[in-house]
């Protein structure tokens, strides 16, 4: 009896840190995905990777509701002001949190280049980003796959950080 319960336990003990090894790499699948249609300027295959009701704040406090909205927002950005500009996840600074085994909190850091608002053209004084943001992605597994449901971009001020972080 003793036996069976033990390997009953180390059965489900692997099987757990199986399952753990599948969803931290379907979460990082999912950030990833939006990383890549950033970096292409191209979102036309956000279906893939986030949900209907996806919502996203941008770093100057813009608040886009609905995945049509995120991905059209985005692609009009992409198609002016931001068709140079590339977005690069530091995956060292990944971090998942698991909320429940279908929904999942990543936070990581990406370096942002430059743009030039309103028009994409360097005029001298309109340059905007060339920093560090933080990224926070909130994901749900829906059928067996991790999407992304609701994002948010806080540009880093290297001052203040300094300051505070310990």
């Amino acid at each position: 009896m003793k036996k069976v319960f033990f390997a009953l336990l180390l059965s489900g003990t692997i099987g757990n840190g199986f399952a753990q090894q599948t969803d931290n790499h379907g979460v990082a699948s999912a950030a990833t995905a939006f990383f890549n249609s950033w970096n292409r300027h191209d979102f036309s295959d956000m279906p893939n990777y986030a949900t209907e009701d996806f919502s996203f704040v941008i770093s100057p406090g813009i608040f886009w509701k609905g995945r049509n909205q995120v991905q059209s927002q985005h692609q009009i950005a992409h198609n002016t002001i931001m068709k140079n500009t590339s977005f690069t996840p530091d995956q060292q600074t990944l971090s998942t949190r698991f909320i429940t085994p279908d929904v999942a909190i990543v936070n990581m850091v990406a370096k942002m280049g430059a743009f030039y608002p309103p028009d994409g053209v360097d005029h001298g004084n309109n340059k905007s980003g060339g920093n560090r943001i933080m990224i926070t992605l909130v994901e749900i597994k829906k059928d067996g796959k991790w999407l992304l449901t609701a994002g948010q971009g806080t540009g880093i001020d290297p001052q203040v950080e300094a300051t505070l972080q310990q």
